[in-house]
C-alpha cells in the first residue's frame, strides 16, 4: 500500500517525542513594562511543528506561541536554509524571503497580536543557540520518523465543517504571501 503524503499533518515535536520535549522547552517571558503591551505580560512558548514526510528535506519549521493559557498567539513559519534552497524547491522569490525571514502563517491559527509576537520571533531567532536548536531538534524528529513510519499522522478530512475546504501544501505551495 502507497502512503499518499499529500494528506500528512505538521506534526509537534512533543508529540513524537514527549520526554525528549518535556527536558528542552523554549520558553520566553513578557513583563508588560518598558512600552510592552501589558495585556500580554506572561509567559510563552515555542511549540515546534515538522513536516512528517519521509523523504522531504524541506527543513523549515512552524513555530506556535502558546501562552500558559494554552492559547495559540501566533504561527510563525520559518526556514532556517537560504533563499536559493527553497527556490529550488518550487517557491517564488517573495516566499522565499518571508521564509528565510519568518513570517505570519496565514494558513495557520493566529491572534490579533501575532504582529507582536513575530517581532520577537525575530528578535529571539538572533540568540546564537535558537536556530541550531531548530535544527537539531528537525534531525532528530526526521530520524524518529524514519525509524518508525507508522507512527506518521493523516489528516482526517471527514469531520471538517461544511464551510471549510482543505489545502493540501501542493494547492498552497504556489500562493503569494501577502
Amino acid at each position: 500500500m502507497m502512503t499518499q503524503f499529500s494528506d500528512l499533518l505538521l506534526r509537534s515535536f512533543e508529540s513524537l517525542l514527549p520526554d525528549t520535549a518535556r527536558h528542552d522547552r523554549c520558553h520566553f517571558t513578557l513583563s508588560g513594562s518598558e512600552g510592552a503591551n501589558s495585556e500580554l505580560a506572561g509567559t510563552y512558548e515555542f511549540v515546534d511543528l515538522y513536516c512528517q514526510d519521509l523523504f522531504c528535506n524541506c527543513q523549515k519549521v512552524s513555530l506556535c506561541i502558546r501562552g500558559s493559557d494554552e492559547q495559540t498567539y501566533a504561527t510563525i513559519s520559518f526556514g532556517w536554509r537560504s533563499r536559493m534552497f527553497y527556490h529550488k524547491w518550487g517557491l517564488d522569490k517573495q516566499t522565499t524571503r518571508l521564509l528565510t525571514q519568518g513570517f505570519i502563517d496565514p494558513f495557520a491559527q493566529q491572534s490579533p497580536h501575532s504582529s507582536e509576537f513575530l517581532s520577537i520571533f525575530l528578535s529571539i531567532k538572533r540568540n546564537a543557540y535558537f536556530i541550531p536548536r531548530l535544527k537539531e531538534r528537525y534531525s532528530v524528529f526526521k530520524e524518529a520518523i524514519l525509524l518508525n513510519p507508522f507512527d506518521v499522522l493523516h489528516e482526517d478530512y471527514s469531520n471538517l465543517p461544511e464551510n471549510v475546504i482543505p489545502l493540501r501544501p501542493k494547492q498552497i505551495q504556489n500562493r503569494k504571501i501577502s
